[in-house]
């Protein structure tokens, strides 16, 4: 499986692109069905918070609709964690779908 990152307005992290990679590569041995997997990356600045915002956002290709989660945080491995979080329940539905259908 192909994992491809983009970057917006947010550093190239290493140490989360890693986790990213490690989470993901999780999910392809529970769920072999995902095909291709694009990762964001984003920071912004929040009014509320008065601070640094991070999102992560996820899409996967797989059989049927794209899946697609996201979450903002105020450091990018939380948002990457719930993100992944996000994406394991979809996936279960998924999985029963493509095994009952």
């Amino acid at each position: 499986m192909e994992i491809i990152f983009e970057y917006h307005n947010a550093r190239s992290n290493g140490y989360v692109s890693s986790m990213a990679t490690k989470k993901l590569k999780r999910l392809i041995r529970k769920y072999p069905f995902i095909i291709k997997s694009y990762v964001f990356f984003k920071e912004e600045l929040s009014l509320k918070e008065k601070g640094r915002g991070y999102i992560c956002g996820i899409r996967l290709s797989s059989p049927g609709p794209l899946l697609y989660a996201s979450s903002h945080n105020s450091d990018l491995l939380s948002a990457l964690n719930e993100t992944i979080k996000s994406l394991k329940t979809q996936l279960n539905k998924r999985k029963s779908l493509l095994h009952n259908g």
